[in-house]
């Protein structure tokens, strides 16, 4: 059974006798699209000097397509398809950061095959952030809602649990630097 250990009010740990945080393999970023997981998966690469794997960049790479012309063309569910065959080879590689798409969480095998052996970081941020954030990247598909406030306010709220369930530790990059986060994330993992 997990336990909320809350550190501050924006970061806490979800301890849990499954893993020894200090020897994880693999740091896995959860989380809604467009609160930065990337950004700190590059920083924590760099500063950990392990590879960052992108789930979106490699499923982009298999389909020479962008995401947005994948799901146009076979849909979501053709999409989570392509995504978890690439996570079943990513959660392959020990010492990595392994940057997730936002709907991960909806695919339990997913977050199985990811779980064993990694510290899960479920990066947040709050809804009007990701709303701005993502108006200004413009890229993005919407999942299954006519404007994007609302696509952002559904999908984020079904998820929300599931982000919640299956990380280790929980950052907020409307509240801290991402200077911050990595710090605390490399403090917490190594």
């Amino acid at each position: 059974m997990k336990k909320s250990v809350i550190i501050r009010a924006n970061l806490w740990l979800n301890s849990s006798e499954d893993i020894n945080m200090k020897k994880a393999r693999r740091i896995v970023l959860i989380g809604f699209r467009g609160v930065g997981k990337t950004t700190i998966a590059k920083r924590l690469s760099e500063t950990l000097n392990w590879p960052r794997i992108s789930t979106d960049e490699l499923i982009e790479a298999r389909e020479n397509m962008k995401i947005p012309e994948i799901v146009e063309k076979g849909g979501w569910p053709k999409f989570r398809q392509i995504e978890s065959e690439e996570i079943r080879k990513a959660a392959e590689i020990n010492h990595c950061i392994i940057d997730c798409g936002g709907g991960v969480v909806e695919n339990p095998s997913n977050m199985e095959i990811l779980s064993k052996d990694s510290l899960i970081v479920w990066v947040d941020a709050a809804i009007d952030d990701i709303y701005q954030w993502l108006m200004q990247m413009g890229d993005r598909p919407l999942l299954n809602q006519p404007n994007i406030r609302q696509d952002i306010e559904t999908n984020y709220r079904r998820r929300e649990k599931l982000y919640r369930q299956y990380s280790t530790i929980y950052v907020n990059t409307s509240t801290e630097s991402f200077d911050t986060i990595c710090q605390k994330i490399v403090e917490i993992s190594t």
